[in-house]
């Protein structure tokens, strides 16, 4: 159900928990981000309240 501004700010962050997720830790999405950036990737989402949270992942292709 995607976040409010306030929670997409914080969405990469170590430490930041969702709300609907408060027993997980909130390390995944932070090493997912080092990972694609340690491969000179990107990765961006879109959130809309109701609506939910879309991640794209795009990493460079190699020949």
């Amino acid at each position: 159900m995607g976040g409010s501004p306030e929670e997409q700010s914080l969405i990469a962050d170590p430490f930041y928990r969702g709300k609907n997720i408060s027993n997980l830790p909130g390390a995944g999405l932070n090493t997912v981000k080092q990972f694609v950036e340690l491969l000179q990737g990107t990765i961006t989402f879109n959130s809309r309240i109701g609506l939910g949270t879309t991640f794209t992942v795009r990493l460079p292709c190699s020949r």
